[in-house]
């Protein structure tokens, strides 16, 4: 009773009953995450079905004018900040659910999250190869500085994905739902700065990527494998007992104190 009114006090009751409520919820027999897949080619098809096809004709050129102008006023260090950003993955979530985005750490985590990103890449692929739009730095080569990449634009790959993880991130850590969203956006965005991608990539592969979470919350083994992983999560952080992801008003982790 003490440990869960020191967990109310830094997490809110709330989050603390919903915690608990996690780690009393029985895993299914087999313990680990299902391997199959969670999307059918059908419901991928009919994923992409949701999206319009990309700009055309004066459209197109007025979104291509959006990435000069967004390319010519990106400085130096978001560039720099955009450029180590060429995979995705969960450690550019790291300043919101810090060691929760370290590999290895979290097996159970780590997994299911790979395997949301291939799955979503999978259907982000499907599009690419439907509506083959040249990316920016394809169509007016005076943007580009020096990189070569001959893969589609249409939708954005890394906007897809990144709001789909800050989408369920912010179901798993609700206190960080702000600044999870944030750097979901901010990451669609820098393939701008970039010259990867036109703005309309980006928003296309926001809408896309709340279409795949509505998708797979209809099914039960992601149900059931987001319930191990948000359990995961939940041992980690009463274990801890000092910590919660972006909390500043918590007392400070200590050097060594989260292993």
């Amino acid at each position: 009773m003490i440990v869960l009114k020191k967990l109310a006090r830094g997490f809110g009751y709330s989050h603390v009953l919903a915690i608990v409520g996690l780690l009393l919820m029985p895993f299914a027999a087999s313990g680990t995450i299902d391997t199959n897949q969670y999307l059918t080619a059908e419901q991928q098809i009919e994923l992409l079905d949701m999206l319009p096809p990309p700009p055309e004709g004066a459209e197109q050129n007025a979104d291509l004018a959006s990435v000069r102008s967004v390319r010519e006023s990106a400085t130096p260090k978001q560039l720099a900040e955009a450029k180590t950003e060429g995979t995705l993955s969960l450690r550019i979530f790291a300043p919101a659910i810090k060691e929760f985005a370290q590999p290895g750490k979290f097996p159970e985590f780590e997994k299911f999250f790979d395997r949301i990103h291939r799955e979503s890449d999978q259907v982000v692929e499907l599009g690419k190869a439907r509506w083959k739009r040249l990316r920016p730095l394809n169509a007016d080569p005076t943007i580009n500085q020096g990189v070569h990449d001959e893969s589609y634009s249409y939708p954005s790959g890394h906007s897809t994905g990144a709001t789909l993880y800050a989408l369920l991130l912010a179901e798993i850590f609700p206190d960080q739902k702000t600044e999870i969203m944030n750097i979901g956006r901010q990451t669609g965005w820098h393939r701008v700065q970039l010259a990867m991608h036109y703005p309309t990539d980006i928003y296309a592969g926001r809408t896309l990527a709340r279409a795949i979470l509505r998708q797979l919350k209809t099914n039960t083994a992601f149900q059931h494998d987001f319930e191990q992983v948000q359990a995961e999560v939940a041992k980690r952080l009463i274990h801890a007992n000092i910590f919660h992801p972006g909390n500043r008003t918590a007392k400070p982790l200590a050097a060594g104190s989260i292993k």
